[in-house]
């Protein structure tokens, strides 16, 4: 029996339906890829609101990542290593907990970007590497921050055992005391990083009676016992302290790089 064109092109037709059918049921899916997402950037505004809108920054494009405080970004479960967080301008009264690689800097610089905090632990807390607090410039590059501390505890306080790996910079900030214990405080000690300091202001805050901090900047190895613990931190770049003497590091200074800048030398014991 003989087959009419319309017939054999229909079967022909059904044969390559069915082929491509088997193989779409019996393909394997490519394994997900294991690398880590690329870095984003993420916006923080005082006035959002939690919805798309002109309470964000003018500057965000993308307003799954917007948030109205420091905490929140750095909580995002999205949040990963190699983020960037912007700060816009305003009063963050918060206690910032730093535990991811990540940079964060103001869009205009530390007279309008300021967290605060009233308490006998610390403003910002640093348990992570690398982490970048403060940028080289403003809006272009990314300013700094002032940190106040009104009560009697640090303004920046970094667990030194977390940096063990490229990099803690802290830069172009303004650090404000009220007769508090540390203005940057690192214990226990940088054992296999690197720390840099730079281009800080240390001053008193408006209600300061006697001092800004008792220790302007500690790097404190001695319940450690090992002498070479701060090879590799650096304090460099014009520090500025309004009233209090310079650096004070606490034993064990061996290949600490102090530039220029201070207004009194080091002190140690």
């Amino acid at each position: 029996m003989k087959l009419s064109h319309a017939i054999r092109f229909t079967l022909f037709a059904f044969v390559i339906a069915a082929a491509a059918l088997g193989a779409t049921l019996t393909h394997t899916a490519s394994p997900v890829s294991a690398f880590p997402p690329p870095p984003e950037t993420r916006y923080v505004d005082d006035n959002y609101a939690g919805s798309n809108g002109a309470a964000c920054v003018a500057y965000a494009t993308n307003y799954n990542h917007c948030y109205a405080t420091i905490t929140a970004a750095i909580n995002d479960s999205d949040a990963a290593a190699g983020d960037t967080i912007w700060v816009d301008d305003g009063t963050y009264n918060e206690q910032v907990f730093i535990n991811k690689p990540l940079t964060i800097v103001s869009f205009h610089g530390p007279t309008l970007t300021k967290i605060t905090q009233n308490n006998s632990s610390y403003v910002v807390h640093v348990e992570a590497d690398p982490v970048t607090f403060g940028g080289p410039g403003t809006v272009i590059g990314g300013g700094g921050f002032t940190v106040t501390q009104s009560g009697t505890g640090a303004a920046f306080d970094v667990n030194g055992s977390d940096v063990d790996g490229p990099s803690l910079t802290i830069q172009n900030n303004v650090f404000e005391g009220t007769d508090s214990l540390y203005g940057v405080n690192v214990n226990p000690p940088i054992v296999g990083g690197h720390a840099t300091i730079s281009g800080n202001t240390f001053k008193k805050s408006a209600t300061a009676v006697v001092y800004s901090f008792q220790i302007i900047v500690n790097f404190d190895s001695a319940d450690q016992g090992a002498p070479a613990q701060l090879a590799a931190a650096q304090v460099v770049g014009r520090q500025v302290v309004h009233d209090r003497a310079g650096l004070v590091v606490r034993r064990h200074v061996d290949g600490v790089a102090i530039d220029e800048g201070w207004t009194a030398g080091i002190v140690t014991g």
